[in-house]
């Protein structure tokens, strides 16, 4: 079993890792475009059209595609100062029941999510500036 165990994490771990990558280039994206268009305001005066819209598409998905891997990393911050006074086994007790508690809510915000998104897909719902179909904006959540 502990086999199987380590494959799986292996395999998540290297899902995570692709989806993460992707998920930078879309924040240097977004990054990339805001300093255009801060120089280009600066130079000519004018902005880059659909500024918003192109910000907006590429932080969801760097957020979306790279969120997991810094949870899988245990990278976020976290207040463990009443935490770290528990025996060791009500730990692991803790950690695995609020993952059960946040896989719970996951799933139900990715029904809810997929729900919204076929909504927004069947109306037809578009960006404001430059016409982005809003179902990309959902797609990476």
């Amino acid at each position: 079993m502990s086999g199987l165990n380590s494959s799986l994490y292996l395999a998540s771990s290297r899902i995570l890792s692709a989806l993460a990558i992707p998920g930078i280039f879309f924040m240097f994206m977004a990054a990339f475009i805001t300093v255009g268009d801060i120089l280009v305001r600066r130079v000519i005066g004018v902005s880059i059209y659909g500024l918003v819209d192109l910000t907006q598409l590429a932080m969801m998905h760097a957020v979306f595609m790279s969120i997991a891997y810094g949870f899988s990393c245990r990278a976020h911050v976290a207040v463990t100062i009443l935490v770290d006074l528990f025996p060791p086994r009500l730990q692991v007790f803790l950690s695995v029941f609020w993952w059960l508690v946040g896989a719970g809510v996951m799933v139900v915000l990715a029904y809810a999510t997929f729900l919204q998104a076929l909504a927004i897909q069947e109306y037809g719902d578009v960006s404001q500036n430059i016409r982005i179909p809003m179902f990309l904006y959902w797609l990476p959540v």
